[in-house]
């Protein structure tokens, strides 16, 4: 197996490929990150996509992850930019998924998502601070607060709380036509 960094790439415009689901194909989305129901004029965004330097990524492909899934549970726990990848996972997988074997339960700060007939579970926990703050008087969940959500799960993917505000500075800026100026590291997602 050749080697291959993802973390070392550029962001690449694919018209054919890209996007892999459609909003309106995907009732899991929350209002809120319906960008084509409230207006957003143009689809262009829709069509980038990650190329790693010297090495291709395969097509997603949900058959696959949801046998990895299988008797598992994976869970996205943060603010925005987890429930965002959250919303995107469930959207890839519900589409091979018949409707009498996927179930959707959003309960205050917990949205989960069943694919019965793999016994596995993708949730989303909404968790903004996951550290306390003792530098003010904040209300918000804290780490010690959401903590036994963290117990059990096969895999969990979390975020510090600082949105996306906070990568925004560096992500790859586009120019007045729509061009990518820079690159990425994808690591600054996962921070």
């Amino acid at each position: 197996m050749e080697y291959c960094n993802i973390f070392e790439g550029v962001w690449v415009y694919d018209e054919a490929a890209r996007p892999l689901y459609g909003e309106e194909d995907c009732p899991y989305i929350y209002d809120q990150l319906k960008c084509q129901a409230y207006g957003r004029p143009d689809r262009g965004y829709q069509h980038w996509r990650w190329q790693p330097r010297g090495c291709s990524l395969p097509s997603f492909d949900a058959s696959a992850v949801l046998e990895m899934l299988r008797g598992k549970r994976m869970t996205f726990v943060g603010d925005s930019v987890n429930h965002g990848q959250f919303s995107s996972m469930v959207c890839l997988l519900h589409r091979i998924i018949p409707w009498h074997a996927k179930s959707f339960q959003s309960n205050g700060s917990l949205s989960v998502f069943k694919a019965k007939d793999y016994n596995a579970s993708i949730e989303f926990y909404w968790a903004p601070f996951l550290v306390e703050s003792n530098s003010d008087n904040a209300v918000a969940r804290t780490g010690s607060e959401s903590g036994s959500f963290f117990h059990g799960p096969s895999t969990s993917t979390r975020d510090t709380g600082r949105g996306p505000h906070h990568c925004l500075q560096h992500l790859p800026m586009v120019d007045e036509r729509g061009l990518l100026k820079d690159s990425v590291s994808l690591s600054i997602i996962f921070l």
